[in-house]
């Protein structure tokens, strides 16, 4: 296969154009894909018992008495603590009854 010399400039120039084409194409490709339009914003709707959970742990109170914890843990380990098993199951069926009206 012979070349011709005379042609070699010309071969230079085409390829130059080839590789700056591709460098163009792939710049395009980049900035495409990294400014990508910005996601619809999102919603969030929080419940007026969360924002009074919020408040309550903000203020630094908190719902759990911990002196009760304390004391049934200690009467736990001494075994004084007496369970009621009849008074259990009525506080479950009480529970569910008012379950029931939700």
């Amino acid at each position: 296969m012979a070349i011709e010399v005379s042609k070699l400039p010309q071969m230079a120039e085409n390829i130059s154009k080839i590789n700056k084409a591709k460098q163009a194409t792939a710049t395009q490709v980049s900035q495409t894909t990294t400014t990508r339009a910005p996601a619809p914003a999102e919603t969030v709707s929080i419940t007026d018992t969360a924002m009074r959970l919020n408040k309550v742990e903000s203020q630094g109170s908190s719902p759990i008495n911990q002196e009760r914890i304390a004391s049934i843990k200690k009467a736990i380990a001494e075994g004084q603590y007496h369970i009621d098993p009849q008074r259990i199951a009525q506080k479950m069926i009480d529970m569910e009854d008012l379950l029931k009206d939700v």
